[in-house]
């Protein structure tokens, strides 16, 4: 995460030159090439929409509790970014007409309390069947004297109002009655538009996106043609633009989109990359695409707080200042069921999400826990509930499948996971390597259980002592190549590390042969695929170190072109887990790398036996 006023740059240097070919690129943001935030040249969009107002025009503008890149006050037309308006917006009145609501204790910390809409009044009308409304507007062109409001309830959806009458009366709804979880049957295809592909008809599983499902309603609008806007925010923050066809149907006329905040994302290695996952959501990569940027779409979002309103993703607090609780994802598959590890910004315990049968929605389903607190944050947020708070370590697993957590559920452990000395990392099997000082410790899953939760437990627990190392502080297990791959320093100031590789792994050999230092000048972040050792750090942004893992040599380095943002406007990578990499059957390199600064993933893609090229950095 990039702090404004920590913004340096310097002038343009050469990088090291590079074997082969690559391309850098992006996924998670419509615009991926950033900039000032007041400047219409500046291509992306922000963090968080917390409100929007549309103009007669069709323009956007809204607001937004934070964006690391100064765009608290975007500005939209067409689907194009035109940089920073500040406007004084307000999304909870309209002629007359105003959002109540009621401030009630947030069940998921002690000292907080949430403010929900309730009803709307004004007018001599009292609206009280909105659900939860988090917006409201006029309408316009045909909807002119109705009330727009946007249901943030467990409908999820536009409720459309005539209000001319003694009482309020919902002449339509809009979207998906549950939202994103909901499963949906489309009747009719819409096809592709600006920023968006062609979504065919047909089903969309719990999870699985459609433009007509929404969450985390925080905007609704509509201009004098009658076109409809929709914006949505935290779980993918997003403008959706609506028009009405020849045959009355809506269909989306544009949209801009950002689904990255804090985030890396993981390739599935079992669908050779094709399915890339971050904590909330589920891309689809088409490699066979070239223009930058253009390679990704949304997938899926994971995420339903419908059903699982204790899943911390969706609870803001929770995940600690907006994310840094839960930051890196990895995707694996236990008995062929589809899990999601997770750890944060500061290598916070292990937390574990399984995915619902015939659905794209993960729910909580187990955590292994060095400490109580996900982040560093106040009032003291202890997590997770019911969690007993004697310094012992606990594995929580989710035993009547209801993702919330029972003070039975809870199970002590001498797990040796330490977020700030431990290494992390999960194989194939769902083993979950982590270290204590130069001891490695794989636990091992005894199965799933009858609510499909992995049972990790410490009577299948396996340990080595590797030798000719002081302390494993980052791990991979390369499978494929029977090599774990380590660094001797933890967490996320990896300063004055070094690699080591141990070969032959499982021959018996337990020795680690020294590589040589890690090569960034200010690593943060580190990971292996195929023959190569990627890192990435702080000050050093974007720019991708890149190590022989045979030779111990450095062979280069990559960094972002103009288009997917240049060093200048990317982020510190300043979370521990911020760096992912697989190489494809294609003998392609997909390195994945965190960039908070401008709300992307950063995606290069390096072909090591095409021609040499060497590249400017800009700093």
């Amino acid at each position: 995460m990039l702090f404004l006023t920590t913004l340096c740059i310097s002038e343009t240097v050469k990088a090291q030159i590079l074997p082969g070919t690559y391309r850098a690129s992006w996924i998670g943001n419509t615009y991926g090439k950033g900039g000032k935030a007041n400047s219409p040249d500046g291509k992306w969009i922000q963090n968080y929409i917390d409100c929007m107002y549309v103009d007669e025009d069709g323009t956007c503008y809204t607001a937004s509790i934070w964006d690391e890149g100064g765009r608290t006050h975007g500005k939209y037309k067409e689907g194009v970014a035109l940089g920073n308006e500040k406007r004084s917006i307000n999304c909870g009145t309209v002629e007359g007409f105003t959002i109540i609501t009621q401030r009630i204790p947030n069940p998921n910390q002690e000292k907080t309390y949430d403010e929900i809409g309730i009803k709307i009044t004004g007018n001599g009308k009292e609206i009280t069947d909105c659900g939860n409304p988090s917006a409201i507007a006029m309408g316009r062109n045909q909807y002119a004297e109705k009330l727009l409001v946007a249901d943030d309830g467990p409908r999820k959806q536009i409720l459309i109002y005539d209000v001319s009458g003694s009482k309020a009366v919902i002449v339509e709804k809009i979207g998906v009655e549950g939202g994103i979880g909901a499963n949906y049957i489309a009747p009719y295809t819409i096809p592709a538009s600006k920023n968006a592909p062609e979504y065919p008809a047909g089903r969309y599983k719990p999870g699985e996106y459609h433009p007509y499902k929404f969450w985390t309603l925080t905007g609704v609008g509509m201009d004098n043609s009658g076109r409809l806007f929709v914006s949505t925010s935290e779980l993918g923050s997003s403008i959706r633009c609506f028009r009405k066809d020849v045959q009355n149907r809506w269909m989306l006329d544009w949209t801009v989109q950002n689904f990255i905040f804090v985030d890396n994302a993981n390739p599935d290695e079992t669908m050779d990359g094709m399915d890339v996952y971050t904590p909330q959501e589920r891309f689809a990569i088409n490699y066979n695409n070239r223009e930058q940027g253009s390679e990704w779409t949304i997938k899926s979002i994971t995420v339903d707080a419908n059903k699982y309103p204790m899943d911390p993703r969706g609870i803001i607090s929770i995940k600690a200042g907006h994310e840094h609780g839960l930051t890196s994802a990895l995707i694996r598959y236990i008995n062929g069921k589809r899990f999601l590890f997770m750890n944060g910004m500061t290598c916070q315990w292990i937390y574990i999400f399984r995915f619902d049968d015939d659905s794209d929605i993960a729910a909580p389903s187990a955590a292994i826990m060095a400490s109580h607190r996900m982040y560093d944050i106040k009032p003291d947020v202890f997590w997770l509930p019911n969690c007993p708070r004697d310094g012992k370590q606990y594995i929580w697993r989710d035993l009547n499948g209801d993702g919330d957590y029972q003070a039975n559920e809870y199970t002590e452990t001498e797990m040796g996971y330490d977020g700030g000395v431990s290494a992390f990392w999960v194989d194939s099997e769902g083993g979950i390597w982590v270290s204590k000082g130069a001891v490695v410790q794989r636990y091992i899953p005894n199965g799933l259980d009858d609510k499909g939760n992995p049972v990790y437990s410490d009577t299948n627990i396996q340990k080595w002592e590797i030798k000719n190392i002081d302390r494993v502080g980052r791990l991979v297990w390369q499978e494929d190549k029977d090599r774990l791959v380590l660094v001797d320093i933890a967490c996320r100031n990896l300063a004055g590390g070094s690699i080591y590789v141990v070969n032959n792994w499982s021959s018996g050999n337990r020795t680690a042969e020294k590589l040589g230092a890690l090569k960034g000048p200010n690593p943060s972040s580190a990971t292996a695929a195929g023959d190569y050792f990627f890192e990435v750090g702080w000050q050093s942004r974007g720019e991708v170190f890149i190590t022989d893992l045979n030779t111990g040599e450095m062979v280069g380095s990559m960094v972002p072109n103009d288009e997917a943002g240049t060093v200048e406007y990317t982020g510190w990578v300043d979370i521990a887990y911020g760096i992912d990499a697989i190489q494809r059957s294609t003998g392609e390199y997909i390195v994945f790398v965190e960039e908070d600064y401008m709300g992307k993933v950063l995606m290069y893609r390096w072909n090591p036996a095409g021609e040499t090229i060497e590249s400017d950095i800009k700093r």
